[in-house]
């Protein structure tokens, strides 16, 4: 089912993410970690629109950049991550322990995500 349809058919769903391969998801945390083992890594965005009497119309779409897997970073480009998400870190720690504090992080952003989506 494309997002649009999915959308047209759920008129109480805002917003929908699907990935290359056609699965859609509430979480964009959860489209993103399932594009992570795709080759196409791109998830869409798609976010249902109102008409001028208050009824959906099709959806509009929004292209996210591919997602570059954590391991394919420079330990700059991750120690930058965590800064900007105010974790704390040892600079001079290993690759390894970067990607496991931003891959918990969004863990919890994605758990945290779940829980603050309404019921479909």
């Amino acid at each position: 089912m494309t997002p649009k349809k999915y959308l047209a058919e759920n008129p109480k769903c805002d917003v929908i993410h699907s990935t290359s391969d056609g699965n859609l998801f509430y979480a964009k945390s959860d489209a993103t970690n399932h594009a992570k083992s795709l080759e196409d890594k791109t998830v869409t965005t798609t976010r249902q629109t109102n008409d001028a009497e208050g009824g959906s119309s099709e959806g509009s779409a929004e292209k996210v950049a591919p997602v570059i897997p954590y391991a394919k970073r420079t330990n700059d480009w991750l120690k930058e991550a965590l800064s900007e998400q105010g974790i704390a870190f040892d600079d001079a720690g290993k690759k390894a322990d970067f990607i496991a504090l931003l891959e918990e992080a969004d863990k919890a952003a994605a758990e945290k995500e779940k829980k603050d989506e309404p019921a479909a």
